[in-house]
């Protein structure tokens, strides 16, 4: 992926990890140049279940479920046999409503990028599931935003910020969650959450960190509506085909 600039300037609040700011984002750039060569190697299928919420009356009303298989290729995802309930759809943007792209793999990418490069707090240290993790933040700038909006066609860079979970002793990103509230007033969004979260996959005795489940959630301005899109990720299975050579002796 190139030259590794220089480090990030890094502020450490109280009770952050032990580890060194310096070294923990040192460990999370070299994992996660693995994992985009992992995820170069798998096709799995995504589930998206889309409802509506009446924040107000804590009302949830099921919307439809969009399926499609997902590859990462070339930097991007790849989405093929996307199906709205039981009709087969172009696109995931051919459902109408609110969908997202990138939860397989440009998420997790944008984030090692944006680590290498903006202002990193390391909020603190935890641990999950008997894993020792710390907790990094940063925000990202209208200018240097990686993330865009589409409404109506029209495409809109929005300043975000992001929180992630890292392994301590690998680097390994855990999870992502981004946050979105400066938007253009006249789209009438107060704000947009995005997440993404990773498991350990096992195939064959061995074992990958995948995507294994995301949210993408609108809320609108002046009302008590919230859209969300809640993403699984499963049948995971790898590309190519294993070969067996046979010598047959020869009399």
């Amino acid at each position: 992926m190139g030259d590794i600039p220089p480090s990030p300037q890094v502020q450490i609040e109280p009770n952050a990890s032990a580890i060194a700011p310096a070294e923990l984002l040192r460990r999370a750039q070299t994992a996660n140049e693995d994992l985009y060569a992992s995820l170069r190697s798998f096709v799995c299928d995504e589930d998206v279940r889309r409802t509506r919420e009446n924040l107000k009356a804590t009302r949830i009303r099921s919307l439809d479920t969009l399926t499609a298989r997902v590859s990462f290729e070339n930097g991007q995802e790849v989405y093929s046999d996307v199906y709205q309930d039981k009709v087969r759809r172009s696109g995931l943007e051919a459902a109408g409503g609110a969908w997202s792209v990138g939860e397989f793999g440009t998420l997790l990418r944008q984030t090692q990028q944006l680590l290498r490069t903006q202002q990193v707090t390391v909020e603190g240290s935890g641990d999950e599931n008997g894993t020792p993790v710390a907790y990094v933040s940063f925000e990202t700038s209208r200018e240097d935003s990686l993330w865009s909006l589409v409404v109506e066609g029209r495409s809109y860079k929005i300043p975000f910020r992001t929180r992630v979970t890292l392994e301590v002793s690998t680097g390994h990103i855990l999870s992502v969650k981004r946050d979105a509230t400066e938007l253009p007033p006249r789209l009438f969004i107060s704000e947009i959450e995005w997440s993404v979260d990773m498991r350990p996959t096992t195939m064959a005795g061995a074992s990958w960190l995948l995507p294994a489940a995301g949210e993408y959630a609108v809320s609108y301005a002046g009302s008590n509506q919230r859209d969300r899109n809640r993403m699984a990720f499963g049948n995971y299975r790898r590309y190519g085909s294993e070969t067996t050579l046979r010598f047959d002796a020869i009399d």
